[in-house]
């Protein structure tokens, strides 16, 4: 089953202030395939899922990272991950590893 989409994708994109080629890579698709879904085509029931959950991630980051400094502390490589960037967890599926770092800003609480 389709999600249909309003520019769905590229709204989160603008939140997150990163390129299509960066929103691809966190979405495992293509360059091309963003283009599309931006263009109107419909989203799919998976990736409709994975905007989803990156929007609320966005909106979480917001409330420890300078929203105006997502899409750089999205993209680039962060000693805190071991070198890699936060969209590079994202796009191997380790977005838990995001969450638990929200979770320790927001809380106090580091492990």
């Amino acid at each position: 089953m389709a999600v249909a989409t309003t520019n769905r994708i590229e709204a989160v994109r603008r939140k997150l202030d990163v390129t299509q080629k960066v929103m691809a890579r966190i979405l495992g698709v293509t360059e091309r395939t963003i283009i599309d879904l931006e263009g109107g085509r419909p989203l799919s029931e998976g990736i409709g899922r994975r905007v989803t959950e990156l929007d609320r991630l966005q909106r979480e980051l917001g409330r420890v990272v300078r929203s105006q400094a997502i899409g750089h502390w999205l993209t680039e490589p962060n000693d805190a991950f071991d070198g890699d960037a936060p969209a590079d967890l994202i796009a191997k599926g380790k977005v838990d590893v995001l969450w638990r770092m929200i979770f320790e800003l927001r809380s106090g609480v580091s492990s």
